[in-house]
């Protein structure tokens, strides 16, 4: 069996009408999820290997030719009938055979690992990846299986991790998650799921009332004003501390920014890659409210496939 080790074993030819979030009992929104499964087929069906996927071609030579695509949630497609998954999508568009491999919950170590053992046995022509939350992790314990290492933040988990992380959090963040890509191929298509750091990748600020405060209060040799965590922390020491002393309009905006990096720009510096990093950002809901759905996927497919080698 060709990449043994790549394989759900509480999935295995698994087939389920719900799945995690995707349920009437835990999805976010009970009278969507009801409309939605009048309108579309929604049901999960998992193959030898446990993941939401045909099975695979049996020979390295046509494995090598397919274009395989790693994530969590997200790539399973929960909440979406399977045709309007962003893998199917792509293989759809391209002509070309798409492999998943994809688990609810997965964090950034699991994706990369999979990957990792995927480059060492395959060398495939293209790997296109969307990786996941940046907080999310995993236990240690690598007797464990894949499905048993996740570990799941709650709405209150994340909020805490949120109040008591420090101007440095959000750095340190983008520094493990670089740990993950170190060592891949330049040729590999970097996507990220929407709202992927807990830094928010969307949050743009409105920055008149913070620009007129700054242009009132400056010494002339402070220059422009700072507009993202980077560039505030660049000030000079002398002017952050009076900055903190002032009763500057925006004060609170910087307080936000601290988490509020702007993601594509840091991202660009950190990954190696030959295509420009891009921020997808959801515009549908799937079934369980928390997904995107056929919508949001054709865009990240319209992207991905400008840079397919």
């Amino acid at each position: 069996m060709i990449l043994p080790d790549i394989i759900l074993h509480s999935r295995v030819n698994r087939r389920w009408t719900e799945s995690g979030l995707d349920s009437l009992a835990q999805c976010a929104n009970k009278q969507h999820f009801h409309n939605f499964s009048q309108q579309h087929d929604v049901n999960y069906v998992y193959n030898s290997r446990g993941f939401r996927d045909d099975e695979w071609p049996t020979t390295i030579k046509e494995l090598k030719k397919c274009i395989w695509c790693f994530g969590d949630s997200f790539t399973v497609g929960l909440g979406s009938a399977l045709s309007n998954t962003w893998v199917n999508i792509l293989q759809q568009q391209s002509g070309i055979r798409c492999i998943n491999i994809s688990m609810d919950g997965a964090s950034n170590k699991w994706i990369s690992r999979k990957i990792q053992d995927v480059i060492r046995t395959i060398a495939p022509t293209n790997i296109v990846v969307q990786w996941s939350y940046f907080h999310r992790d995993e236990m240690p314990n690598a007797n464990l299986s894949d499905e048993d290492r996740r570990l799941y933040l709650g709405s209150d988990e994340v909020r805490i991790l949120h109040t008591y992380t420090n101007e440095g959090s959000v750095l340190e963040e983008f520094l493990r998650f670089k740990s993950h890509i170190a060592s891949l191929p330049p040729y590999v298509v970097h996507t990220f799921i929407p709202r992927a750091s807990s830094a928010d990748a969307f949050y743009q600020v409105d920055t008149t009332a913070m620009e007129r405060s700054w242009d009132n209060i400056r010494d002339e040799s402070w220059g422009n004003i700072p507009l993202t965590v980077p560039q505030l922390f660049m000030l000079s020491p002398a002017i952050r501390t009076e900055l903190s002393n002032i009763a500057f309009n925006g004060i609170n905006e910087y307080k936000r920014l601290k988490h509020c990096v702007y993601l594509p720009s840091i991202l660009q510096r950190i990954i190696k890659c030959n295509a420009p990093i891009k921020i997808i950002p959801q515009i549908d809901m799937a079934r369980d409210s928390h997904h995107y759905d056929v919508l949001t996927a054709n865009k990240y497919v319209e992207y991905i496939l400008k840079y397919l080698r």
